[in-house]
Formats: C-alpha cells, structure tokens, sequence
C-alpha cells in the first residue's frame, strides 16, 4: 500500500523588538504549532465520500468539520477511513454533530472501514450503535 505523502505548514510568526534601557533585543516568536507534518489529509470524491488520511485529533478536527458542513446533509455522506490511523475525542465530537445534521435532514452519515484504533473508539465511546459503520 502507498501512503500519500504529507506535507509541511508554515506557521505564522511575528517578529517583536523589546527595548530595556540601551538594548534592544528581537525576537521571533511562533504563533502556531512549529513546522510538523499535515495530520490530516481529506480527498472529496463526486459522490459525497471524504477519504481521510493521517490523524483526526483537535488539531485536525475542524478541518473535517469544514469539509461536512459543505456537504449536503439530505443525502448519504460517506467517510472512508481505511487510512486513519488515530483519533481522538475531538474527532468524535465532529462525527456525532455531522450524524446530527444528516439525522435531521433526514441523510446519513456512514462511516466506511473504519480501522482497528477508530473502531475501539467507537465501541469503547458506546457510539458503535449510533453510527452507522460499514465495511466491505
């Protein structure tokens, strides 16, 4: 199997002078996480599938939140997540809120292969028999 490769982010950064009697001193200072490869990679299919690739943690769950909101929730939406290798709370918390919004828009949310660690999560959350899970 290829995993894709991921890619690097610059994070802004802010340069400050500070001034202390005669001497001034800079300084960069990172506003964001330092350089650390993408988490998350989301490739959207034509038939509303999100192919998730990497890890779906708080720093990477509002990315996919972003990506399901654009999705219509009157229809099946599909996460293939073959390739997820972690996730957490957080990814939790954006699964259940898109199910909630496919659920009152009378769609559905289906979670596609789910791998071992993912699906732990789900039976050890209790949320196996709320999401519908699918595999091949």
């Amino acid at each position: 199997m290829v995993r894709p490769r991921l890619g690097l982010h610059s994070p802004p950064s802010q340069t400050l002078t500070v001034r202390h009697a005669d001497l001034a001193v800079q300084a960069t200072t990172v506003t964001d996480m330092p350089d650390a490869p993408t988490r998350l990679t989301i490739s959207e299919s034509e038939d509303q599938t999100l192919i998730l690739v990497g890890e779906l943690d708080a720093h990477s769950s509002p990315q996919l939140a972003s990506s399901l909101e654009s999705l219509d929730p009157a229809s099946v939406i599909t996460l293939e997540m073959s390739l997820l290798e972690f996730m957490d709370s957080s990814g939790l918390r954006v699964l259940i809120e898109a199910n909630q919004r496919a659920d009152a828009a009378s769609g559905s949310l289906i979670l596609f292969e789910p791998t071992r660690i993912v699906s732990k999560l789900l039976t050890v959350s209790g949320l196996d028999p709320v999401l519908q899970v699918k595999r091949a």
